[in-house]
């Protein structure tokens, strides 16, 4: 499996490691690496045995790979961009089970639009001196 440093390479993207984040404008001192660090520790704090957080996951699952798209697969990003359209705009009660259903969906229509792509907004540019 792929991580975000491999995805971004093959995307053509380099990544920063020092300053705020380039994609986010999170202020780090260690560029989107320190995000993606930031990010995973949130899901610590919140139950997830419990049904009714999950939604908390996918939310911001969801988000945070939007504003940082160049480190994702590309159908990854439609994946997200979709799956926050039904739970925000269609007020579908996602849960697990409909992600694999989602992922099919999107397989089918990936098989007569390959050439689709999302284009992810131009990356954040900030000042990389020292904080």
């Amino acid at each position: 499996m792929q991580d975000y440093i491999d995805l971004a390479k093959k995307n053509g993207v380099v990544l920063y490691d020092t300053g705020h984040c380039q994609f986010c404008g999170a202020a780090t001192k260690r560029g989107v690496h320190e995000c993606v660090e930031i990010f995973s520790l949130g899901f610590q704090q919140i139950d997830y045995s419990r049904t009714e957080n999950h939604i908390y996951r996918f939310l911001s699952v969801d988000a945070h790979t939007l504003q940082h798209p160049e480190i994702h697969g590309r159908w990854n990003n439609h994946f997200h961009l979709t799956r926050l359209h039904l739970i925000l705009r269609q007020q579908v009660m996602w849960n697990y089970k409909l992600s694999p259903e989602l992922s099919d969906h999107l397989n089918r229509y990936k098989a007569q639009h390959m050439d689709e792509i999302l284009n992810p907004p131009q990356p954040l540019i900030v000042d990389q001196s020292p904080l």
